[in-house]
């Protein structure tokens, strides 16, 4: 039987092996089982440490490390740097094609299965930044940003498409509180310009860039200069939130920089001075009330606009697809005071050709000031387009 592409790939799970003997170079031979395929793989030894076949001739949970012209090559232990050096090249995800990844994912990710018993997260001890992602029939190994560990909360997944796109969400994030609200489930509809309607079922997850997340804070509501804030900003997120600001010394933030189109913090220095872990307890506040003003304001009336375009290189007609949600409402109060505001939310869908698909989504920004000129990440990509609708139908469910 010829061996599907699906279980060629590292990382594929065959739930059911059994011993067949030991190979001329003192590995094992193993028959394989999964509803895809049955047949022989090779067991290494230095994968099958502390199993003894004298005692058992059955083994559960064999995972693929690669396939040659040998055959295919499985390990029962001892595997994650394997797994790591065939998805990762430096930090970023190789341009290749994971079929395993996409299929497990499109279930997982869908409302019938997503939730907390769809992937199952364990931290990899000596790789202190790396987490084993386990789906139902692969595992992926995801990393994990340094600056999550000054965060209260618990791991919390962002399903984030292996086909690396700068300025697109990252695999793990953390609330700063262990009040588990996140991911919120939502339901609305979606009807794009092609005039199709459909019920989509939505998650809205947390920040998975912590650098966002602060900038946020730091322009839209401290008004920071350096982050290209100003009173004014502040003065408007006062009226939106209906709360005062207290003031935080600058000096707090000396070491921070932004990046240099100054819509983020500036990551990598960040990273290289720990200037998070400094700054985060001064605003720790004023994050906690940033993100639930986003829960708040996300299933308000606004304008909803949606923007739907292909996540992946290797097949433009396929899922996963990259998401876009804007959303807006103008605010005038008298004939002197206005606001803008604006949510913008990013993420993917992994069932998008399905009959109700589900939408991942992370927080981006959220703004009462003038509406951003900038464009998002990909302008150049076609999409579709069309509205996320309506007041009363988008809701917690």
């Amino acid at each position: 039987m010829t061996i599907p592409d699906i279980c060629r790939f590292p990382g594929y799970i065959f739930p059911k092996g059994r011993y067949e003997g030991e190979t001329a170079s003192g590995g094992y031979h193993i028959l394989v089982r999964s509803e895809d395929y049955e047949g022989p793989a090779i067991l290494d030894k230095k994968y099958a440490k502390e199993m003894r076949f004298d005692r058992a001739r059955s083994v559960k949970d064999l995972v693929v490390i690669k396939h040659d012209p040998d055959g295919l090559h499985v390990a029962k232990n001892h595997y994650f740097d394997r797994l790591v050096s065939a998805y990762y090249a430096g930090n970023r995800p190789k341009t290749k094609r994971f079929p395993h990844w996409e299929d497990d994912w499109r279930a997982a990710c869908s409302r019938e299965q997503f939730g907390s018993n769809a992937f199952r997260k364990q931290g990899r001890g000596k790789k202190t930044h790396w987490f084993e992602l386990r789906g139902g029939k692969s595992i992926v190994p995801v990393q994990e940003l340094s600056e999550l560990r000054t965060l209260k909360g618990q791991h919390e997944f962002f399903p984030a498409s292996l086909y690396y796109q700068k300025g697109m969400p990252r695999t793990l994030y953390k609330q700063d509180s262990t009040d588990g609200v996140l991911p919120a489930y939502f339901k609305g509809e979606t009807s794009l310009n092609t005039g199709q309607t459909r019920t989509v079922h939505i998650y809205l997850h947390g920040f998975t860039s912590p650098a966002k997340w602060h900038f946020g804070v730091l322009k839209h509501v401290l008004g920071i200069m350096d982050f290209g804030g100003n009173r004014e900003d502040k003065k408007r997120w006062e009226a939106f939130e209906g709360k005062k600001v207290g003031n935080v010394r600058e000096s707090v933030f000396d070491r921070c920089r932004t990046n240099s189109d100054r819509t983020s913090c500036n990551e990598s220095l960040c990273r290289k001075k720990d200037c998070f872990s400094q700054i985060h307890p001064a605003i720790r506040e004023y994050c906690d009330r940033y993100m639930k003003q986003v829960l708040a304001f996300f299933p308000k009336k606004t304008a909803k606009h949606i923007r739907i375009w292909n996540g992946n290189r290797f097949s433009p007609t396929a899922d996963p697809k990259i998401v876009e949600v804007k959303c807006q409402r103008e605010v005038r109060e008298n004939p002197f005071s206005e606001r803008h505001e604006t949510l913008i939310l990013r993420g993917y869908s992994y069932d998008w050709t399905s009959h109700e698909p589900a939408l991942h989504l992370c927080m981006v920004t959220l703004y009462a000031g003038e509406y951003s000129t900038k464009p998002s990440p990909h302008t150049r990509t076609r999409f579709e387009k069309g509205t996320l609708l309506g007041y009363g139908k988008l809701r917690i469910l």
